[in-house]
């Protein structure tokens, strides 16, 4: 392919014969941008506050979710602790049929599980079969519900639970 017939070297000084060089220095174009003038003070603040929604958004989605699962599994683990508090109640009314040793047997076992579990006296009953039916309580430690008034009773958790004899 042969060269533009003005970019020949013998061509070269024939076509910038009527330019000098303080012309071109005087006539160099500037580099234009396009778009709004750019702002030396800026500082980034548009994506900073955007970030700053984004950190605060995900900061409060993730408290809800920890005061969400700590109330799931405050259910779960008092419902457990209830059925075994029964167990050892009724294991003790086979040996001591007094109330309130039922009770002193039961509110032990339930709090050596946890020690957050409430255990009443008129929650426990006992059957005429040897049947001890108890109701246990727990608050879920949350971080958030338990300062919002109208929901913090969502973390007020109870289980009931019997146990019978096998004979």
């Amino acid at each position: 392919m042969a060269p533009h017939p003005a970019l020949r070297p013998d061509r070269l000084k024939a076509a910038l014969s009527g330019v000098d060089s303080t012309q071109v220095r005087r006539t160099r174009p500037t580099a234009t941008r396009k778009g709004p003038p750019a702002c030396r003070d800026d500082l980034g603040a548009v994506v900073l506050g955007w970030l700053v929604r984004l950190v605060a958004g995900l900061g409060a989605a993730g408290l809800l979710v920890f005061d969400g699962l700590s109330i799931a599994t405050a259910s779960v683990t008092l419902q457990d602790q209830a059925a075994s508090a029964a167990r050892e109640g009724m294991t003790i009314l086979e040996h001591t049929p007094t109330a309130q040793a039922v009770y002193d047997a039961a509110l032990a076992s339930a709090t050596g599980d946890d020690p957050l579990n409430m255990l009443a006296p008129a929650d426990v009953r006992t059957g005429p079969d040897g049947t001890v039916t108890l109701t246990l309580h727990r608050t879920a430690p949350t971080l958030v519900l338990r300062h919002i008034g109208w929901c913090r009773d969502w973390a007020d958790r109870s289980a009931t639970a019997s146990a019978a004899p096998m004979w």
